[in-house]
């Protein structure tokens, strides 16, 4: 998939793991489209029977990543609305997938 994003399926579950731990897993574009492979596959692949996305690192993900976002101000309104969209639909995907998908957000207070 991608350095920022790694993708696994073991034994009927598969693992998509934020892999920016440096950064508290911000999301960058290049996770973005790596995530919404992983759901594509996910979605296709009979052997897969349940989602885990899971952090790197202490955090799960700590949003967008902000130096991205500056960067964006430099696009077109139309680049601009596309990767909202982009987003948007990242979210629908996850949240209305057909198989199970399950968050492991790490404990705040130990």
């Amino acid at each position: 998939m991608s350095e920022q994003l790694l993708f696994s399926v073991t034994e009927g579950i598969a693992r998509i793991t934020l892999n920016r731990p440096e950064r508290m897993n911000a999301f960058t574009f290049e996770m973005i489209d790596a995530w919404t492979a992983a759901l594509q596959q996910c979605r296709t692949d009979d052997a897969i029977k349940v989602v885990l996305l899971t952090g790197a690192g202490s955090a799960f993900c700590s949003g967008g990543d902000i130096v991205e976002m500056g960067d964006r101000l430099q696009h077109t309104p139309e680049q601009r609305k596309k990767v909202e969209e982009l987003a948007e639909v990242l979210g629908d995907q996850t949240l209305g997938h057909q198989k199970g998908v399950f968050e492991r957000v790490k404990e705040f207070f130990q």
